[in-house]
């Protein structure tokens, strides 16, 4: 039978963090968080960036100073989206934006919604922020993919984005970024913050 794209092994990979003021990549995939938004630590999905986080998207693309993306792909959660488009207007490129759903809603590694929220209200740990952390440190969470098994989900995902080589500009959320990190053996804390994340490269 046919051998799924996602079981390619993790050791093809090398995945680092990365800052906003590190320097741009000339090639693989920049995986970063989306721009500044309000909401708490766990925002409801339509919450968009906030004034901060438009302009910082903005000035991003504005210094930009490394290589253009062959594209942007991006989370169908709009903010991510939102920090897409801000970051390309600020730089002026011309490049296409994809949507993949495994950059969030609900990513790589939720398999069954119910059974997770099912398990946050029946536990003493009635805190969605318990059971992402417990999942990033390798344990099993009901209704959740394992974490290494879902970050290779989510890379030959990326990958095929990325299949003529250069670089390829991701915009996800931090718990995702913190999972692949995790993964490759990276301390995960603190959790990336607004346009930080991990790069990734064959």
């Amino acid at each position: 039978c046919a051998i799924p794209i996602w079981s390619i092994a993790m050791s093809e990979y090398k995945i680092t963090r990365w800052d906003v003021n590190d320097k741009i990549p000339k090639e693989g995939i920049l995986l970063i968080r989306h721009g500044p938004r309000e909401g708490g630590s766990f925002p409801a999905r339509t919450t968009p960036l906030s004034e901060e986080g438009r302009f910082a998207s903005l000035n991003f693309g504005k210094k930009w100073d490394g290589h253009k993306p062959n594209c942007i792909v991006v989370s169908p959660v709009h903010r991510c989206g939102e920090t897409g488009k801000l970051i390309k207007k600020g730089a002026n490129w011309k490049v296409s934006i994809y949507e993949s759903n495994m950059l969030g809603d609900h990513g790589p590694f939720m398999i069954d919604l119910k059974l997770f929220e099912k398990t946050i209200k029946c536990s003493n740990h009635r805190n969605l922020g318990y059971y992402l952390r417990r999942h990033i440190g390798g344990y099993d969470v009901p209704g959740m993919l394992h974490r290494d098994l879902g970050s290779k989900r989510l890379l030959s995902d990326l990958t095929y984005f990325n299949d003529r080589g250069g670089l390829t500009l991701a915009i996800s959320h931090d718990s995702i970024i913190a999972a692949i990190l995790a993964s490759d053996g990276n301390n995960t804390e603190p959790w990336p913050e607004p346009l930080c994340g991990a790069i990734i490269r064959f």
